[in-house]
């Protein structure tokens, strides 16, 4: 019996040894919305660890094409168009959202589609336009037009997908936007509804609507976005992907992925069909303030 035993605990010490560690590089919206938490119970329930690294969406869908790292994490989808981009793979996993936040004392609470696409398209300039305080209205923005969360701004309310937002001020990160808007009354930006929830910052509603889970499955809430795992289809570790892929869409994970405001992405799937209603009302208002 105990040369059983010992026999048994050499095998479970070399599968320990053997166990293949993953290795991610993701946004921040991506890492904040799933995968920092993810990967924890992925570890917690002994299925395998995960190297997490923070990237820009570019960098890291780029390392993940070239087989760098097994996974990328993206709020943007990669860019066919791209030579390097074009080689990910990629896999939604939830549903986000774009959210506006301002400095805790603005006045304003809501404010409308249209109006968010004249704010970016530079036909509203001052708060008074939008019922506030007549002061000028500060956009702040990301510093890289690829960024995930800048792209789907251009593109969304612009039709513009890649090209510099109209900015104030530009940052480097969501946590020096949030410090932009906490130190100016005047300012304004578009962050994720995930990293938004836990900013001292205010959020406006849109048309009316809160951000929430709710609005975001229903798709009530306009600016909904799915947030990505891109990865090469023939990288090395394929199949521990595959396994992680289909441990995020597990209810464990899922259980997970509600509590921090997403909506994983098999919950929301009727946003799919509602994204080409959604783009013709969003070309409409922008031909309409041509």
């Amino acid at each position: 019996m105990r040369s059983i035993l010992l026999l048994l605990g050499a095998l479970f010490t070399c599968s320990a040894w053997t166990q293949t560690e993953l290795t991610y590089a993701g946004d921040l919206a991506a890492t904040r919305a799933f995968m920092a938490d993810l990967s924890n119970l992925y570890s917690a329930r002994g299925e395998g660890s995960i190297a997490v690294d923070l990237a820009t969406s570019t960098d890291a869908l780029v390392r993940a094409a070239s087989g760098e790292v097994d996974m990328a994490g993206s709020a943007r989808p990669a860019r066919t168009t791209d030579r390097q981009e074009r080689r990910a793979a990629m896999y939604p996993i939830v549903w986000d959202a774009l959210v506006v936040i301002v400095h805790p004392d603005n006045p304003i609470a809501n404010i409308s589609i249209e109006q968010l696409q004249k704010v970016y398209g530079g036909d509203i300039t001052n708060w008074n336009q939008l019922n506030g305080a007549d002061a000028l209205v500060h956009i702040v923005a990301h510093d890289d037009p690829m960024n995930g969360i800048d792209y789907n701004i251009a593109e969304l309310l612009l039709g513009k997908p890649g090209e510099p937002l109209p900015a104030n001020e530009r940052a480097a990160t969501m946590e020096q936007i949030e410090t932009s808007v906490m130190a100016d009354p005047q300012a304004l930006a578009l962050v994720t509804y995930s990293s938004a929830r836990t900013m001292q910052t205010r959020i406006l509603r849109l048309d009316g609507v809160g951000a929430s889970y709710n609005s975001i499955q229903s798709g009530d809430y306009l600016l909904y976005t799915p947030l990505y795992i891109g990865t090469r289809e023939n990288g090395p570790n394929r199949r521990e992907v595959r396994n992680f892929l289909r441990f995020a869409a597990s209810a464990e994970a899922k259980r997970i992925l509600r509590r921090n405001g997403v909506v994983p992405y098999a919950d929301g799937l009727a946003l799919i069909s509602r994204q080409l209603d959604r783009a013709d009302l969003l070309e409409r208002l922008r031909a309409s303030s041509d």
